[in-house]
């Protein structure tokens, strides 16, 4: 854990994703104290879940998509939890819920399930609206929906 402590913050940028005259944004990852711990909580927990979930699935037709519906929620959550912008962890939130969505709906041919899909769709589309007011709020006021930049103008 003082190892984790120590480490310096990491920024990995992969390519630039969206250029205009007075916007850009990056797809790139922050590595910091906090990631670390959240990488190793997701990836623990996702490996349990996995690992649960091999025996609990295993005579399911559906088998290898659940696990595709699965593998795609904890790249979701990693991507969130990873991103060094606003938007980039804008679309890992979207991912979660798509993902979500499609986890609690696996076994569509059963109305409870498919009803509680629906409004876990439903409650994560209002939950986005407060999220793109949010960001749009943050690039108003700092200029930028970089991490840095928004820490950085609120220090000051």
């Amino acid at each position: 854990m003082s190892q984790l402590a120590k480490l310096q913050q990491t920024t990995v940028t992969l390519f630039e994703w969206i250029a205009t005259a007075d916007f850009h944004v990056n797809i790139a990852f922050l590595v910091d104290s906090l990631t670390s711990i959240m990488l190793l909580i997701i990836t623990g927990v996702g490996f349990l879940i996995h690992l649960y979930s091999m025996g609990y699935m295993h005579d399911d037709e559906g088998y290898a998509k659940f696990f595709s519906y699965l593998n795609l929620f904890v790249f979701f959550m990693l991507l969130l939890v990873l991103g060094d912008n606003y938007l980039v962890m804008f679309t890992g939130w979207e991912g979660v819920g798509l993902a979500s969505y499609l986890l609690i709906g696996f076994w569509f041919k059963n109305q409870p399930y498919n009803d509680a899909a629906k409004k876990a769709f439903i409650v994560n589309r209002i939950g986005d609206l407060g999220f793109i007011l949010g960001i749009f709020l943050i690039y108003t006021t700092f200029g930028t929906i970089q991490y840095s930049g928004v820490f950085g103008g609120a220090l000051n």
